[in-house]
């Protein structure tokens, strides 16, 4: 009976994949808008630094989870733990939360360098970098699957780069901004690595939400190098809409997946790209994409399935994150 009740609602996960998708394609045009990345009539004038657009939207985020998040006794009690530091695991923890920043801040940076389009196609290495800590930190196997990925994933970047070919430029950014979001998606890969770890010594999903909403707030401030820029009361709202964005987008995935399994969702990731090429064009008039990225997101999308398929003929279990990433 339970088999048929998932298959009946298996198509309602991927409707809740799709539209966290859109969510997140739409948050990553609010950054590039508010960053100054491309310009749009709506979009004020004056740009909000990266890092203090990161800043603020955990601050808003945090305002806006962690009352849910505390409903409950022993999340109470969990807070009280945290906020006298009296928990285990400090270092890994820490390590958590560093690195969820550092994926969110390269990202941001990303998208003030670099098309909406091109960042999501370089987004999708993520997995290898996952693949590559999962064998180092937590000695899971390479199968054949997973050494086809990392292969498809290096052979994607290259061919929209394109780094050796040389009869003008040949993409619509500087080269070295290629490491951003390539950096974004090793510090995301160990962060939910650092989410296998701790899930591994008994500390619930929920306990690591709400660290993560105590701490990504203070830590991403760490990060504040730019002078402050003040935002003005219309950008105080955008800011406030990208926070509310973000945070429907990951409830929304986390949905997806009390209807299907990770494996079977993961190929419809790649509605990310459409939809934040959509945002692009629509929003920004970026051209449409050259046919080496539509080759090359193409390999990377095929890294996925080989992935969801290796998942499904192996049995291993998900690698899940509650940090904020692009996926």
């Amino acid at each position: 009976m339970m088999m048929r009740q998932n298959s009946s609602h298996i198509w309602l996960g991927v409707f809740y994949k799709v539209l966290g998708c859109a969510l997140f394609a739409l948050v990553n045009g609010l950054v590039q808008g508010l960053t100054g990345g491309a310009s749009a009539p709506f979009f004020p004038a004056a740009s909000v630094p990266f890092a203090q657009l990161a800043f603020l939207q955990n601050a808003f985020g945090t305002a806006y989870m962690l009352p849910v998040s505390l409903r409950g006794g022993r999340a109470q009690t969990t807070l009280k733990n945290i906020l006298c530091l009296r928990f285990p695991h400090k270092i890994i923890h820490a390590v958590h939360v560093l690195s969820a920043v550092l994926g969110m801040l390269f990202w941001y940076a990303t998208l003030e360098f670099m098309p909406i389009s091109y960042a999501m196609s370089f987004s999708f290495t993520g997995p290898v970098f996952t693949i590559l800590g999962s064998w180092l930190f937590l000695k899971e196997p390479l199968t054949p699957y997973r050494w086809a990925a990392c292969f498809l994933s290096i052979i994607g970047p290259l061919i929209i780069t394109q780094p050796f070919y040389d009869s003008g430029v040949t993409v619509p950014f500087p080269l070295w901004a290629t490491a951003l979001p390539l950096l974004s998606a090793a510090c995301w890969s160990a962060s939910k690595i650092c989410t296998r770890v701790l899930a591994m010594r008994g500390v619930s999903t929920a306990t690591l939400t709400l660290y993560l909403l105590l701490f990504m707030t203070p830590v991403s401030g760490l990060f504040l190098f730019h002078a402050w820029v003040t935002p003005t009361l219309v950008q105080w709202l955008w800011i406030g809409g990208l926070a509310m964005t973000a945070t429907l987008a990951h409830l929304t995935m986390a949905h997806a997946f009390k209807f299907a399994d990770v494996s079977f969702l993961m190929p419809f990731g790649g509605f990310r790209f459409l939809f934040s090429w959509l945002v692009g064009f629509w929003f920004f008039n970026e051209s449409p994409p050259s046919r080496s990225l539509w080759i090359g997101t193409t390999i990377l999308l095929t890294s996925l399935y080989l992935l969801s398929h290796e998942r499904k003929a192996y049995q291993h279990p998900p690698l899940t994150t509650t940090g904020t990433t692009p996926s």
